[in-house]
């Protein structure tokens, strides 16, 4: 017995050597569990994006959005418009590839609380997105600008307006304006706004649904029939090359008729949220 003792005191240290290379192994493993999904690769080497929380917060958006079935369909283009710089923001999330933004005057890009795409009067983002070339259907279709101010202006905010067709977002002296995939501007979704702040969509669902929204609050719907999609680019801030927005904004999506809606802005301020804006 006492030899046994013996033998299991001089052979413990020998055990915890063999052990440890596997233990070690483990915690190597775990700490190298980051974002592998190949759009977040591709975004991250655009960008030159590096910090680890802000990739972690564009991994788990893209997570839940590929989840969602909203990845690429529902939201065909995706602008972080708050990664400090123009090159760094005008990169579609969706696809790096498709629908990069071109610029025009001055905008300042600022990251952190309140951060965003701020633009003097004037300026103005080209998605390079042109809906009747890149969308799939002229009765699903939506626009999505989230602001970041306040601002008592009479702007027209994202779209393309005074086309053969029109589609777009105006953030109108504290009224909503909107109209999808129509021929004119004689019908029209509209609703007073007590302030310029959060997610604007524009979201026509069927031939005739259409819904404007302020986050996930519904502001008006109606009955409007689609006539055709627009033969220009969408815009960003501005839609009409006239009345410019100086709002800051963070994100813009383009792409076919969002479905839930509700899931839609939370995915989006989530992101928001741990992007730390």
């Amino acid at each position: 017995m006492a030899l046994r003792k013996l033998l299991l005191i001089l052979l413990l240290p020998v055990f915890a050597q063999a052990q440890t290379p596997m233990s070690k192994m483990i915690r190597k493993h775990a700490s190298s569990s980051a974002c592998s999904d190949a759009d977040a690769l591709a975004y991250f080497a655009a960008t030159g994006i590096t910090d680890a929380g802000q990739k972690t917060a564009i991994c788990d958006f893209i997570a839940r959005e590929k989840a969602a079935s909203r990845w690429g369909t529902e939201v065909q283009a995706f602008y972080i418009l708050s990664n400090g710089s123009f090159n760094a923001s005008k990169y579609n999330l969706i696809d790096t590839t498709k629908y990069t933004c071109s610029t025009s005057g001055t905008i300042t890009y600022t990251t952190g609380s309140g951060g965003g795409a701020d633009p003097t009067s004037g300026a103005y983002l080209t998605s390079n997105y042109k809906p009747s070339v890149d969308q799939v259907s002229v009765n699903s279709f939506h626009l999505m600008l989230f602001s970041q101010e306040n601002v008592n202006e009479s702007s027209t905010d994202l779209g393309i307006l005074n086309a053969t067709y029109n589609s777009d977002i105006e953030l109108y002296s504290n009224t909503i304006y909107s109209t999808l995939n129509r021929s004119n501007y004689a019908t029209y979704l509209s609703a007073s706004l007590s302030n310029t702040v959060g997610m604007f969509l524009s979201n026509r669902t069927t031939s005739t649904a259409v819904e404007i929204f302020q986050n996930s609050t519904s502001l008006s719907s109606g009955s409007i029939s689609a006539q055709g999609l627009p033969t220009d680019f969408v815009y960003i801030f501005t839609s009409n090359l006239v009345n410019f927005s100086t709002k800051k904004a963070c994100f813009v999506s383009i792409g076919a008729g969002i479905s839930n809606v509700s899931d839609y802005y939370s995915s989006v301020n989530q992101l928001k949220t741990d992007l730390g804006l």
